[in-house]
């Protein structure tokens, strides 16, 4: 509980530092903030040389679930997509967990990523093409 607080304390001081560097683009301000907090995050995480392991439950998977029309009885696919998604480049993951995870729209993720709202749809879809694709061929194995 100390480490959110302190990341969150840390996010905020930065933003207040940098506020003045802060261009309105057409995505929310609260965009800009989820960017410093993710790098916040990835610092803290790189200097304890620790990985960030979200724990997935039901209610966190259930989108992605439906995505792939897996239900909850089929614990082998559910495994099978969370290893595979694990083996995504760090970008695809990122993509996915931000879009069914997080719960965020396209122009959110646009302001995370850097990218406009369009352009984040596009490369969450190719992700998720990509993902679809190595389950097939890890299921086909």
């Amino acid at each position: 509980m100390e480490t959110a607080a302190d990341l969150c304390s840390q996010t905020f001081e930065k933003a207040l530092m940098s506020i003045d560097k802060y261009e309105d683009r057409g995505f929310p301000f609260s965009s800009w903030l989820y960017r410093i907090a993710a790098n916040e995050v990835n610092m803290h995480y790189r200097k304890q040389q620790k990985e960030l392991h979200q724990e997935l439950n039901e209610e966190i998977l259930a989108g992605l679930m439906h995505e792939f029309d897996i239900s909850l009885e089929k614990e082998e696919q559910i495994l099978l997509l969370l290893s595979t998604l694990s083996i995504l480049d760090q970008k695809e993951q990122e993509l996915i967990e931000a879009r069914f995870f997080d719960a965020l729209s396209f122009k959110e993720m646009g302001g995370l990523f850097g990218l406009s709202e369009e352009a984040a749809k596009m490369r969450t879809y190719r992700a998720l093409k990509s993902l679809r694709e190595k389950m097939k061929g890890a299921s086909d194995e």
